[in-house]
């Protein structure tokens, strides 16, 4: 089966490139895999009277990759998510390799201007994927 990953961070963006790439793994049949990076292990906890909420980076992670996923699931779309730990290319780029990805769908949010040149993580996956990239544009 084919399979697209597609890279989240519950940005305006992020939701734009993940629109086109269920549209297009609805014409193609693809599977989509839907990652999102987090940074910081840590968690909080916060108590309200008898109840206490803890917030972590891995929870919020989670929380963004599977509602993205339930998206396309109710569209008809296979759809399996993933978070890890590092920078947003890095991770993106592990799970492509892992899933072995036929197509990583990114914005291109940071690709014009002297911010290009800084490492965006478009940039940093065009340069890197392990397979063909669709860089959509979102800006």
């Amino acid at each position: 089966m084919t399979v697209y990953v597609i890279g989240i961070d519950g940005s305006e963006t992020a939701a734009k490139a993940a629109a086109r790439a269920g549209e297009l793994a609805a014409v193609t049949n693809a599977k989509i895999h839907v990652v999102c990076a987090y940074s910081g292990g840590r968690s909080a906890t916060v108590q309200l009277g008898p109840e206490s909420f803890t917030f972590s980076a891995l929870a919020d992670a989670e929380q963004t990759a599977e509602q993205q996923a339930a998206k396309y699931r109710v569209a008809g779309l296979t759809a399996t998510c993933a978070v890890g730990e590092g920078k947003p290319a890095a991770v993106i780029l592990e799970q492509a390799e892992l899933v072995d990805a036929d197509l990583i769908v990114i914005g291109n949010l940071r690709m014009q201007g002297a911010k290009r040149v800084l490492g965006a993580v478009a940039n940093d996956i065009l340069h890197h994927a392990p397979c063909d990239v669709l860089l959509v544009k979102t800006v």
